[in-house]
């Protein structure tokens, strides 16, 4: 019989998570739902943010160039902040074949985060926090607003505004237990 990555020793407390082997002790995608983040939309309108409800329209009439009035969307739903334009699929987290380019975690961001109408996804962070696996729309993903023991990145505190006092947030090496 095949032994599971745990009962092998190489990953202890994983878990298998909806197709996704989790380990506690190493960091993964935090869920947070868009209400407890306080400060997100301030956040996306002072930042260099990617609006990709654009790029989906960019990338279907490529090798046009848009019209203004093709790109003045009445409700955007879905950003990105923390990334940077790459020319190199591997690395890129979203890819848009026809324009042979995409969006990449920028490693110098304070946090790379998806951003949808109500909930976003910390990608990478030099924030963490401890929470519940999700739900299996966001396999082997930690649902940051469900108390837990799986680490996941998290957004800054300051973005979290009041709500920072939920969550035990913290950086690298400085988890309070």
């Amino acid at each position: 019989m095949k032994k599971t990555p745990n009962e092998r020793g190489w990953m202890p407390k994983s878990r298998f998570h909806y197709g996704v082997w989790v380990n506690p002790e190493i960091p993964t995608t935090g869920v947070f739902s868009n209400n407890s983040v306080e400060f997100l939309w301030d956040c996306i309108c002072s930042n260099n943010y990617i609006n990709l409800d654009q790029e989906y329209i960019l990338e279907d009439i490529f090798p046009r160039e848009p019209e203004e009035s093709e790109l003045e969307l009445d409700c955007s739903v879905e950003y990105l902040i923390g990334f940077k334009k790459t020319k190199s699929k591997e690395k890129a987290v979203y890819w848009y074949d026809k324009r042979k380019m995409g969006y990449a975690i920028d490693k110098d961001a304070e946090f790379s985060a998806i951003i949808r109408e109500s909930e976003s996804q910390v990608i990478k962070s030099k924030w963490f926090i401890r929470g519940a696996l999700c739900s299996p729309c966001y396999p082997g993903q930690v649902d940051a607003n469900t108390p837990g023991t799986f680490l996941a990145y998290s957004f800054p505190p300051d973005l979290l505004g009041a709500n920072a006092k939920l969550y035990n947030i913290f950086k690298k090496g400085r988890e309070k237990k």
